[in-house]
This record gives structure tokens, C-alpha cells and sequence, in this order.
């Protein structure tokens, strides 16, 4: 294996690993949202119910 394919894919994976931890923030976030919003609506519930 030649020294500019290591690098080039090196680079790939690097790149592929940020676009996953990316995806996978983006995923807990949008679940940790959606948790935050059915709890304000449970809050709610049992402040008005």
C-alpha cells in the first residue's frame, strides 16, 4: 500500500467518524428534545389536572 492511499484513507475514516458522531448527536438531541416536550406536557398535567 502506497503512502498516499494510507493518507487518503485515513482521511475517509476520519472524515466517516465525525459525520457519525455528528448523526449520533444530532439523534440524542433530537430524542432528549422530544423527552424535554412530553415532559413539560406531564408538567403540565399535573399542575393544571
Amino acid at each position: 500500500m502506497s503512502f498516499k492511499k494510507l493518507y487518503l484513507s485515513t482521511k475517509f475514516w476520519k472524515f466517516w467518524y465525525h459525520i457519525k458522531i455528528l448523526l449520533y448527536a444530532y439523534r440524542t438531541c433530537h430524542i432528549v428534545k422530544l423527552w424535554i416536550k412530553s415532559f413539560d406536557l406531564f408538567a403540565i398535567m399535573i399542575t393544571y389536572g
